[in-house]
């Protein structure tokens, strides 16, 4: 059990997720951006790479055995993670600013993880 009596592998919202050593933690990339507005023309704000949030950790086994996926939708075993980047909502350029990222692959603001494996 963790920290707040949550066993390993529970489903879950928030706090720190149960990943596998052979899944990186998601982060967002490190991205630079350019204010192109009159008022604040060439302003230049560089934001640091930063972890992800765990929005939700879902224990597939418990899903099923719940009978919440009424549908059959979703795979009976393993985990579904689902993180997010609470700093900004997407990485845009427009006519207020022009926004470049250091790792354009990292650029999403949100990342969903599946690992499959029989945690039942």
């Amino acid at each position: 059990m963790q920290g707040g009596g949550i066993p390993v592998e529970a489903s879950k919202m928030g706090g720190f997720p149960d990943l596998p050593s052979e899944i990186e933690y998601p982060v967002m990339s490190e991205y630079t951006e350019t204010w192109l507005q009159d008022t604040n023309k060439g302003e230049v704000e560089h934001y640091e790479k930063s972890a992800m949030q765990l929005v939700v950790q879902i224990n597939l086994y418990e899903l099923a055995e719940s009978g919440a996926d009424i549908e059959n939708l979703l795979s009976k075993t393993g985990m579904l993670y689902i993180f997010w980047s609470g700093e900004i909502m997407e990485l845009v350029s427009d006519e207020w600013s022009e926004i470049v990222a250091e790792e354009p692959d990292k650029t999403v603001f949100h990342k969903v993880i599946y690992w499959n494996v029989d945690i039942s």
